[in-house]
């Protein structure tokens, strides 16, 4: 089998399992977190702001045009439904599988560029942004492709390459406004490749770096600062430097972490330039993670892009161990490749349990069932319950801060009250949980069973005011 034949062939393999993988019940999941969200920018696209002009659903879609108008060719193309806003992301992630295999076969060899690719294929976090209706899976496929051409860049001392990097650079930031630390970490991977080897010629790509660099400020100063002046502000997400940390590796793995920490290590026995490129990209993963939760009000989403640096310093690991059993048994190191590849399988099977996130259709149609005139509904993400339940029903947010003062205050006005509340495994928080014992009857407990430690819990609880009398009659 030829060289080229048995690329063709590993290629077409990869690209039907991740694509498997990303279609298998894709309308499955209900709208959750930001994706209801997406629906409404795209349309203010075509239509014009629904609300203020200066509201975010108008703006971020202008703040990330590339993204924005992505989805609303999705959209457009596919429908609005949970599959069809989902399509784009899930093609779009099949096709960031394929182009990694493809062009680190050319850079970094068959074997690492193949246990690469599986990792990624196989990577939970990558699945849920897949089939996810927002712009991440946008904003990771133009900052791999960034990363991938700066590889085929250094090994070829190529300008052209490096100016191509930096418009898939251009591109991500147009999809995800913190992608601009693309431009520093293209920088730091050409600068810390052409240092240790000496290369002047390398040295020489990062003029066009620099360049690329400034007019992509000018623009940022220019076009997009005034649409992001104010943005979030006042926003506090919780996520401290330790948190940040531990959710970032988390959202890799573990198993995913330790071997890219072995690759690292291999620079003093391989000492590669490929090697330090991408310990470089994953040296800006790592800063971006302890950085970024002082600078903006900070979600580990924000660093899903950056990943594959991690990823390819622990296909490399996968390699050299593999080249050194494949000397002495070949059975042993075929077992080691695939092993290693399915590192995350108690978590990829627990996904299609419940897609990663809270159901709240089964709950909105439990509550629309049994509704009656004059009754009041309280949760956290009152949009997307309304999503699901009949007209007439409008829910009210409850603040994720104090969620007990507005459940007692919603309670006193003499009307039935359902409670909507998700929770993880850690449970609700434990005022509330205490006073929904006490005052309140379980409606419905959605709980799809995973095979990995984390839950996804949907529970309806009643407050009748006949009930609430009692309790405190009996306090």
């Amino acid at each position: 089998m030829t060289d080229r034949r048995s690329c063709i062939l590993i290629a077409a393999a990869l690209c039907l399992l991740a694509a498997e993988l990303r279609f298998f019940r894709l309308g499955d999941w209900s709208f959750h977190g930001d994706e209801l969200a997406t629906l409404d920018e795209t349309r203010s696209l075509v239509a014009g702001p629904d609300a203020q002009a200066n509201s975010q659903i108008h703006r971020l879609p202008r703040l990330v045009p590339v993204s924005g108008y992505l989805q609303l060719f999705g959209h457009e193309f596919f429908g609005r439904d949970e599959f069809g806003s989902r399509v784009l992301p899930a093609l779009l992630g099949t096709l960031c599988v394929l182009l990694v295999f493809l062009l680190l076969d050319q850079t970094a060899g068959r074997v690492t560029a193949l246990a690469t690719a599986l990792l990624l294929a196989l990577w939970p976090e990558h699945l849920y942004r897949s089939q996810e209706n927002r712009f991440y899976m946008i904003a990771a496929l133009f900052a791999s492709l960034t990363m991938l051409s700066g590889a085929l860049a250094v090994q070829r001392r190529s300008y052209a390459w490096t100016g191509i990097a930096c418009l898939f650079a251009c591109a991500a930031v147009l999809s995800h406004t913190l992608q601009a630390l693309l431009f520093g970490g293209l920088f730091l991977a050409i600068g810390l490749t052409a240092w240790v080897g000496r290369d002047r010629q390398l040295a020489r790509l990062l003029g066009v770096v620099l360049g690329a660099s400034a007019l992509a400020g000018v623009v940022f100063v220019v076009v997009l600062l005034p649409v992001l002046r104010g943005w979030n502000s006042g926003e506090t997400w919780g996520y401290s430097v330790a948190h940040s940390v531990f959710a970032s590796i988390s959202q890799l793995g573990w198993p995913i972490v330790l071997l890219a920490a072995l690759g690292v290590l291999s620079i003093w026995k391989q000492g590669d330039i490929q090697t330090w490129y991408w310990s470089a990209w994953a040296a800006v993963w790592a800063g971006a993670t302890v950085v970024l939760p002082f600078v903006v009000a900070y979600h580990p989403a924000y660093v899903f892009p950056l990943s594959l640096g991690v990823l390819v310093l622990a296909g490399r690991s996968i390699a050299l161990i593999y080249e050194a059993l494949r000397e002495h048994n070949v059975p042993a190191a075929v077992a080691w490749l695939g092993l290693t590849c399915v590192l995350s399988l108690p978590s990829l099977v627990s996904y299609y349990a419940d897609g990663s996130r809270f159901d709240f259709r089964e709950p909105a149609e439990f509550v629309s069932k049994h509704w009656q005139p004059g009754d009041r509904v309280g949760t956290f993400s009152p949009r997307l319950l309304q999503h699901y339940t009949k007209d007439g029903i409008e829910p009210i947010g409850l603040r994720v801060s104090n969620p007990l003062a507005d459940v007692q205050k919603l309670s006193r006005q003499g009307e039935r009250l359902w409670i909507v509340i998700p929770s993880s495994r850690s449970g609700k928080p434990e005022d509330l949980d205490r006073w929904l014992g006490r005052h309140c009857s379980l409606q419905l407990r959605h709980r799809p069973k995973r095979f990995d430690y984390y839950e996804n819990v949907t529970e309806v609880f009643l407050y009748e005011p006949e009930h609430g009398l009692r309790v405190a009659a009996g306090e």
